[in-house]
């Protein structure tokens, strides 16, 4: 990760609520990964973690990066948006 991008993350991350900030986290962590594995990884009802997730869509800290099959329906990969990756 270049230098400019972990002060922008660190940045961004001091001014989100913590709920948002865990949802970062795990999707920093894992790359990509749908909002089931958020919610699996959390421990969260999906619920909660649809709402956490569309709140940092609309701010453009995160984004939809591609799909995965699952029981034969696709499902929405997530990134950090890759100005702050």
């Amino acid at each position: 990760m270049h230098s400019n991008s972990i002060i922008a993350y660190k940045d961004i991350m001091e001014t989100i609520p913590p709920s948002r900030q865990q949802v970062m986290r795990v999707i920093r962590k894992r790359k990509k990964i749908t909002r089931q594995d958020i919610a699996e990884a959390l421990g969260w009802q999906i619920n909660s973690v649809t709402g956490r997730v569309t709140e940092l869509l609309n701010l453009g800290l995160i984004y939809e990066s591609g799909t995965k099959t699952v029981n034969k329906r696709p499902r929405a990969l997530l990134s950090i948006a890759q100005n702050i990756a």
